[in-house]
């Protein structure tokens, strides 16, 4: 397939080319600056302007659109710029790759379009998840920073136009943090006392592993807008998910009994509908 993979010099954007190399895909990769990434060479694009994105997609004419392009976080800008420019990057790049020829779209969303948080200042409105759980990928946005919101704005985006293009399919992955390899989980994780609560309920997938589910969407016969929210499950030695509801996290909204879910971000409707399913990476237990 040929398939176009935006901010590719980033930390998954190099993960994903990697794969994308092994799998003998043709790809062309951009980013804002060019770099060379596994023997890909990676093309400068400034994605804010639309005319040479729109150039640079009816040049290659993907089949497959992968859009990690934006600023990162809500810290990397203010925001006013912060959302003005991620939400104008993400909208040329899905009209350029619907004219181009494109017919799967993914696209990097956040945790935080759901987690309510952080607000201002980079605080967290509140340390409690606002999220329902198990999380799917069906939960209503609710955002805290300007971050979040340019990211439920492109989640629209790709609604709206896979809804007036039938015959495009549109994945929005709402990626927790992402935990480069090959450590597999967050260090600060194996220390966690499970004694207070997280408002992104600690939840992470490793880089190969988000790069590895973006390369299986890109081959997948999915069809229509979905959004999904990948997670590992629950270290090892964390309590059991009712002990966690009854204490730190007591108060969280549950949409099914708690004792008919053992994790708080549920992987059967990804698995159902892609058979991909997040790695459960073995975490050493807390320091004594």
């Amino acid at each position: 397939m040929r398939i176009l993979v935006t901010g590719a010099a980033g930390r998954l954007g190099r993960a994903t080319l990697a794969q994308l190399r092994a799998s003998s895909h043709t790809v062309c990769a951009v980013d804002r600056h060019p770099a060379t990434s596994d023997g890909v060479t990676v093309s400068a694009l400034d994605l804010l302007d639309e005319m040479a994105t729109r150039a640079a997609f009816d040049a290659f004419r993907p089949e497959v659109v992968i859009h990690l392009a934006n600023h990162p976080n809500a810290s990397v800008a203010p925001a006013a710029q912060l959302y003005r420019e991620n939400t104008a990057m993400t909208w040329h790049v899905f009209a350029a790759a619907i004219d181009a020829g494109a017919r799967r779209i993914l696209y990097a969303s956040s945790v935080q379009t759901i987690s309510g948080g952080p607000g201002r200042e980079n605080v967290y409105l509140s340390d409690l998840p606002v999220f329902p759980l198990p999380v799917d990928g069906t939960e209503p946005t609710q955002v805290g920073n300007a971050y979040g919101l340019s990211k439920v704005a492109g989640e629209q985006a790709l609604a709206l136009l896979v809804a007036q293009h039938p015959d495009v399919a549109g994945v929005a992955l709402r990626f927790p943090m992402l935990v480069t390899d090959p450590a597999g989980y967050p260090p600060w994780l194996s220390d966690v006392a499970w004694t207070r609560p997280h408002p992104e309920f600690h939840a992470y997938l490793p880089i190969g592993a988000a790069a590895d589910l973006l390369v299986t969407l890109s081959g997948s016969t999915l069809a229509g807008y979905h959004v999904f929210t990948p997670a590992c499950p629950l270290p090892a030695h964390a309590p059991r998910l009712s002990a966690l509801l009854d204490g730190p996290y007591r108060g969280m909204t549950v949409r099914r009994p708690p004792d008919s879910f053992t994790q708080p971000f549920d992987p059967e409707r990804l698995a159902a509908l892609t058979g991909w399913r997040p790695p459960a990476p073995e975490v050493p237990p807390p320091k004594a």
